[in-house]
This record gives structure tokens, sequence and C-alpha cells, in this order.
């Protein structure tokens, strides 16, 4: 018989609460740019792989998103042409990352979201 699991504490229950209004802050402030939400995901995700030195391509990031590859596409070709999201090739993969002028600008709002409270 599988172990029942235990029930959350109001320590993190208060954490969990705590994260999803900074979470829901941030959002807001994405949307507020006029920004899809969609579009926000596929820009943290690039943004990860950007700082983390292991940028996606297409390809992998619609694997990790679970989405279809043309809908990633289509959603990285307008982020692109609106100057956040740049593709370098790298031998036979377009790799994706946020423009170089725009990653201060990108982050400011996820440091003032997550990282001031």
């Amino acid at each position: 018989m599988p172990e029942q699991e235990k029930s959350l504490d109001e320590a993190e229950l208060e954490r969990a609460r705590q994260f999803l209004r900074q979470r829901a802050e941030y959002y807001a402030v994405r949307r507020a740019e006029g920004f899809a939400a969609i579009e926000v995901i596929i820009m943290d995700m690039v943004a990860l792989g950007h700082l983390e030195r292991r940028p996606f391509d297409e390809s992998s990031l619609a694997a990790a998103m679970e989405m279809p590859r043309t809908t990633i596409i289509s959603y990285v070709r307008n982020l692109a042409r609106i100057g956040w999201i740049q593709k370098r090739r790298r031998g036979r993969r377009s790799l994706l990352f946020i423009q170089d002028t725009r990653m201060e600008s990108f982050l400011r709002p996820i440091c003032r979201a997550f990282l001031t409270h």
C-alpha cells in the first residue's frame, strides 16, 4: 500500500502563496508589455538556456515545452522580428538567445518579482 503524503505545513503553504503571487506579478508585467502568455514562457526558456550557456534551438525548445515545432517556430520568428530573440548559427543548428541589448531589460522584472520580496 503506498504511503500517504504528509500535508503541507503552514510555512510551506505560505512559501507557495508567496511564489504564486510573485509569478503572477511577473506575468502581469510581461502582459502589460504586450506579450502573450506563450511568448513569455518561450522567452523565459530561451533566457534560461542563454544564461546557463546551453542555448535551445527550435526543436529542443519545442520538445522541452511539449509543443509542436511549427508553433514554436512561428512564435520565435515573431519574437525575433520585434527584436527580443536572436538566432545564431552554430554549424547546422540555429541557437536561440535573448538579444544582448535586451537581456538587462528582460531580467529586470524577474529580479523585481522574485528577488526583492
